[in-house]
């Protein structure tokens, strides 16, 4: 004697990936079998047990979030580490000033009346240097 069945909900039709045999199962399912992957298990007419491979949705936000706040860090870090050079930089800047408003040479430490007359005189070769770099 045969039954007939009615059903008008969807089914996704899979194929086992031990032997090969296609089923169907309900639409609900499958969205549960995608939503938790491999904590969920589908068993197919013969009898295997199988569970669909990846990260689930959850997963995959949790470790896309980890990577945005990695990335976060390490521009935080970065941003840091410039500051804390132009900091120095500065600090080099200010003291090269200071010693040339007190009429020292940057370059040999001499203390002079005219200190850019004694830099082109004395270190010109120094400075072209420099020039080419600017």
């Amino acid at each position: 004697m045969s039954t007939t069945l009615t059903y008008t909900g969807t089914l996704v039709v899979e194929a086992c990936p031990t032997c090969g045999t296609e089923h169907a199962f309900p639409k609900a399912l499958y969205n549960e079998a995608q939503r938790l992957k491999s904590r969920f298990s589908v068993w197919c007419p013969a009898g295997h047990q199988w569970h669909y491979l990846g990260e689930t949705e959850a997963e995959k936000e949790k470790r896309l979030r980890r990577q945005t706040e990695d990335r976060l860090v390490a521009e935080r870090a970065r941003a840091d580490g410039a500051e804390a050079s132009l900091r120095a930089t500065k600090g080099h800047v200010t003291r090269l000033r200071k010693r040339v408003l007190d009429g020292e040479c940057p370059l040999c430490g001499q203390h002079l009346r005219d200190v850019a007359r004694h830099v082109k005189r004395v270190h010109d070769k120094d400075t072209a240097e420099t020039d080419d770099l600017a």
